[in-house]
């Protein structure tokens, strides 16, 4: 018959034995630990020292055009400075007018009204390259003579081999020899510098070229004012270059003030036409000017004010595409520019050191974010996700434009990768406790084990336990009695049984000796009254 001896211990070192023939595992080097536990650090200088590369060529450089188109249009229109007004060459106007392209002495009354009405300089964003009509030629020259001191007119850069945002143009288109002898100011038309996507997204304000005539106000013999500039240079009473270095940027990542898209609207006959949507900045049609028929607010805002004459009309072909619309005018895109300098709310771009400074930084967020408990981490990493987004639209509101998706990338991957690697270490962990203590204790106390592995500590603790030795009476002259099989069948019924009632009472099977089990209680967790559970497995 089966002997017990249950003894109660304290402060003994215990540590489950193991089969001899198990093999060791990464477990053997301590629970949680690994052999891969150093590739969080290696992965993070790896990744650090790609995305670095990345920002430092520009990689994501469409990514964040995208990026600021959307913040665009989500801030929607903006107040534009009420001192910049547009004169819009509309529909409308052409309608009117009813010939195209527009007879020169129209352009008369439009420049004749706008100076009368208070106007303190007059860009025309419109190209007189070749001779037209004698009449209409002569009426041009005289108005435009009249006012050579407060009236731009246009020449346009030859970009027919102009490559991605190069500065140097080939050379210059001019109005018509007449009407370039009689003109002082003169604006470039084309400053625009388009990106990959063929979207306009910046200007420059002095713009280069080669071979040519020197023009006026220029410095630098390979360079002349946009449009924007020649204006706004003739409003202030400055030279183009003074603005320039008042400014402290030649090129710069427009602010656009915003605008709607056109609205489709149909004829009596049931044709279809786009109608320009509302600007930021004031627009008023050229035929309201050419028939002086303003209202109130239009005479007062045209008092002092530089005023923009340009097409708004499809058929014009002068549109580009923007973050708000895929059809800007041009004459829009040169107010913008007027408005940014003369508020000094162009977007400036941050440093590269800001964005080296937050990819090592970020990666070491998620670094952080990964050792922190499931829940706590995906918070974690939430908040900053969000206030990342959130930062960076502050910024662009504030007129700082810092590169949004190099960090934010750097944040992402480095905290997917680690989580991915910290579940994966959990699994291996997670299995090396099963086996360690599946064949021991109780599938409830493994539970506990695999759910808490914190409450291992393997190489021995100082415990109060609890002991139990079982063993067969008279087990020898018994085995003498029998053969091998039935020996076995003879340890089997009784010990196991024996074995589950210990599990069964939270026990641990410690070990097999012969006929005897050694069982312990309170280890490797806590078992609430251990004594008396280990006397009642013994009865």
């Amino acid at each position: 018959m089966p002997e017990d001896n249950t003894v109660a211990t304290e402060d003994k070192a215990v540590e489950p034995a193991k089969k001899a023939s198990e093999p060791k595992t990464a477990g053997d080097a301590g629970i949680g630990e690994s052999r891969s536990t150093n590739f969080p650090v290696y992965f993070a200088w790896g990744f650090g020292a790609i995305m670095m590369l990345i920002a430092l060529f520009g990689n994501f450089r469409s990514w964040d055009n995208s990026w600021r188109d959307m913040m665009f249009q989500f801030r929607g229109m903006s107040q534009a400075d009420k001192r910049v007004v547009i004169v819009a060459i509309d529909d409308e106007f052409l309608q009117e007018i009813g010939t195209f392209p527009i007879p020169r002495h129209h352009y008369v009354p439009i420049i004749e009204n706008l100076f009368k009405a208070g106007v303190k300089t007059v860009a025309l964003d419109i190209m007189f390259l070749e001779k037209s009509n004698p009449k209409d030629d002569a009426a041009l020259l005289k108005v435009s003579e009249k006012y050579a001191d407060r009236l731009i007119h246009s020449i346009m850069g030859d970009t027919a081999n102009l490559e991605w945002k190069t500065q140097a143009l080939i050379t210059w288109l001019y109005p018509f020899k007449a009407l370039n002898e009689k003109t002082k100011l003169y604006g470039l038309v084309n400053p625009l510098l388009i990106d990959h996507d063929g979207t306009v997204r910046e200007v420059a304000l002095l713009a280069g070229r080669e071979g040519g005539n020197r023009l006026n106000w220029t410095t630098d013999e390979n360079r002349v004012p946009s449009l924007g500039l020649a204006a706004l240079a003739s409003y202030l009473n400055k030279t183009p270059d003074e603005i320039v270095r008042d400014a402290g940027v030649n090129e710069f990542e427009l602010n656009l003030r915003g605008e709607e898209a056109p609205e489709v609207e149909y004829t009596d006959d049931g044709q279809a036409y786009e109608q320009p949507g509302q600007t930021a900045f004031l627009r008023i049609s050229a035929l309201d000017i050419y028939d002086n028929e303003l209202m109130e607010e239009e005479e007062e805002a045209l008092k002092d004010a530089v005023v923009l004459v340009g097409s708004t009309a499809l058929g014009w072909h002068d549109h580009y595409p923007t973050a708000f619309n895929g059809k800007t005018p041009g004459v829009l895109v040169h107010a913008n520019m007027i408005d940014n300098v003369l508020n000094k709310r162009w977007l400036r771009k941050v440093t590269a050191a800001t964005t080296f400074t937050l990819i090592p930084l970020f990666i070491f967020l998620a670094f952080r974010f990964v050792s922190l408990p499931a829940l706590q981490a995906s918070a974690a990493f939430a908040a900053v996700l969000v206030g990342w987004i959130v930062f960076n639209y502050i910024a662009f509101l504030n007129y700082y434009l810092i590169e949004f998706w190099t960090p934010l990338i750097a944040l992402v991957s480095t905290f997917s990768v680690l989580l991915i690697h910290k579940t994966m270490l959990e699994q291996q962990q997670k299995a090396q406790v099963r086996a360690m203590f599946g064949q021991y204790v109780a599938p409830e106390v493994v539970a506990i084990l695999v759910k808490n592995p914190e409450q291992l500590t393997l190489g021995g603790v100082k415990r109060d336990m609890t002991i139990l030795f079982l063993d067969i009476a008279h087990f020898t002259s018994i085995s003498e009695k029998m053969s091998p099989e039935s020996l076995i069948n003879f340890l089997n019924r009784f010990l196991t049984p024996l074995s589950d009632n210990i599990l069964d009472r939270k026990g641990v099977v410690d070990k097999y000796i012969g006929d005897c089990i050694m069982a312990f209680w309170n280890a490797p967790i806590d078992v609430e009254g251990h004594r008396a559970k280990a006397c009642l497995a013994a009865l």
